[in-house]
């Protein structure tokens, strides 16, 4: 169709794509009208007819593009196609940062923190725009309400982006999301702003009859927690959801992959101990594959109902805080383990990065024979 040639019915309106619409009223008078809500951008306008269907058309496209890129493309607002906007560039970096992360929960809270804290204030705006003024008034709510190592993390991955934009000629001034030399000048450092706490723990010396109090109670909260005390490397998350292919009886080893890590992936030393408390537990395998399952089908259970069980202790403690008091009791009670052994236990990486890459045991017997131990003491009160 030649819309300057159209002589049909009038009024008429012809769909060019979901945005345009070839309009022409009553009188003849004809317009492209272009009507946008996507990637934050919204408007409402006229498209002067050239009389071209092939250029109409190709103006159209163009647009398009723009908007795909962030980029608001009526002539007022767009500068330049090659300065996309920050929402632009976060995703294009997602694109390549996501996949350089193993653990799930990583890759949600680098997107989360940014759509969360950023995108809000200055994520249509040009990369080439926005100043560290834009970005300081983005994140300062975190340091006013005392969330300021959220407010850390998430400024590292500003500049992350930032870096990206520079890397690919899309910003041409420097980074306004960088900490030294520029945002330390304007807000205080995370630590003296609020100190993490640490886990509640349980002193180990009334871990016994604590764990005692759980072997009384016939549940699979219970039985799930008896396996976080006694495996002590994994946290709760990891626990939880352990499934049956998971373990190794014969050889004695719980094996977790490296997706379901906070770190790399993990064998864990099966003792009698914690075999004691797996073949409690197929007492309620509902077939979904998970050693502790939920009453909703397909499901662990949950985290709270894990620790309504830490009542049992007049103490605030968590979960998390078993590991404490596993560090203090093979500290300060068992002989002849290497700080590295205890915490190998742990999960933790053990030396610097150049004694990891030399060094690739794991400590396997050595963490047997030390969990062995820590099983006899905790089921000491039983």
């Amino acid at each position: 169709m030649n819309f300057s040639q159209y002589s049909g019915k009038r009024p008429a309106r012809y769909k060019f794509d979901r945005h345009a619409t070839f309009i022409i009223d009553d009188k003849g008078n004809r317009t492209i009208r272009f009507r946008v809500n996507k990637n934050g951008i919204k408007f409402d306008t006229n498209l002067v007819v050239t009389g071209d269907m092939t250029a109409d058309k190709a103006k159209v496209a163009n647009w398009n593009l723009d908007i795909s890129r962030g980029i608001d493309p009526r002539p007022k607002k767009r500068e330049n196609l090659n300065k996309p906007s920050f929402r632009y560039c976060m995703d294009e970096y997602l694109k390549k940062k996501l996949t350089d992360l193993t653990n799930d929960k990583n890759k949600k809270q680098w997107r989360s923190t940014l759509e969360t804290h950023i995108c809000p204030s200055i994520g249509n705006k040009s990369i080439d725009e926005i100043t560290s003024s834009d970005i300081i008034e983005a994140i300062r709510p975190l340091w006013d309400t005392k969330r300021a190592e959220t407010g850390r993390r998430t400024l590292q991955r500003t500049a992350a982006v930032f870096g990206w934009a520079m890397a690919h000629g899309y910003r041409s001034t420097a980074n306004p999301a960088t900490w030294q030399g520029n945002i330390e000048h304007v807000l205080a450092r995370p630590s003296s702003v609020k100190k993490p706490k640490p886990f509640e723990s349980l002193p180990y010396l009334e871990l016994p009859e604590f764990y005692a109090k759980l072997h009384a109670i016939n549940s699979v909260q219970s039985l799930a927690l008896r396996f976080i005390i006694l495996t002590i490397g994994s946290r709760i998350g990891v626990a939880k959801s352990a499934t049956w292919s998971e373990i190794d009886l014969d050889q004695g080893i719980w094996r977790v992959t490296e997706d379901r890590m906070k770190t790399d992936k993990l064998n864990t030393p099966i003792t009698v101990h914690v075999e004691r408390v797996l073949r409690l537990a197929k007492a309620f395998d509902d077939g979904c594959g998970f050693i502790f399952p939920s009453p909703q089908a397909g499901k662990p259970i949950s985290d709270t109902t894990i620790n309504k069980l830490l009542s049992l202790s007049p103490k605030h403690i968590t979960t998390h805080g078993f590991r404490g008091t596993f560090k203090t009791w093979a500290e300060e009670t068992t002989y002849g383990y290497s700080n590295n052994v205890i915490e190998a236990c742990q999960a933790h990486k053990v030396g610097d990065k150049i004694e990891q890459h030399y060094f690739k045991g794991d400590f396997m017997e050595k963490r047997r024979k030390l969990m062995h131990e820590w099983g006899q003491f905790v089921e000491s009160a039983l």
